[in-house]
């Protein structure tokens, strides 16, 4: 009896690099357990942006939340947020951001997850 070959997926996500553009960036390592989180620059008003994220989980199906906050001082208001599907595949969400810094929360449970990133630039 012949069985059908598995895709393995990979263990680590080929993260982008940072560019000058960049407003916002998160990357979680399992292997380290760290979560690298911050946020390099301000919105511009009337700009649209894009969230660029994607996540691998050793869970089949796995999909974790991912949470943009603005940053202005005493606030950490949320400004959008979604779901990321943990399958090796990269999502693309274009959206306005207010005027100030953006936090990106990935999570808060990555149970399973062995990598994930979401990083903000302006959208072309």
């Amino acid at each position: 009896m012949l069985s059908q070959p598995t895709a393995e997926v990979p263990q680590a996500l080929s993260v982008p690099p940072v560019t000058s553009e960049e407003i916002s960036r998160a990357v979680y390592t399992a292997k380290t357990q760290t979560m690298d989180s911050s946020a390099r620059g301000i919105a511009r008003a009337g700009q649209q942006y894009a969230l660029d994220a994607a996540c691998i989980s050793a869970t089949p199906g796995r999909v974790i939340k991912y949470e943009l906050l603005s940053s202005k001082p005493n606030s950490n208001t949320p400004v959008a947020s979604g779901e990321l599907p943990c399958d090796g595949h990269g999502i693309k969400n274009v959206t306005p951001l207010p005027p100030t810094a953006t936090q990106i929360n990935l999570g808060p449970d990555l149970t399973g997850v062995t990598s994930a990133y979401a990083v903000i630039t302006p959208s072309s």
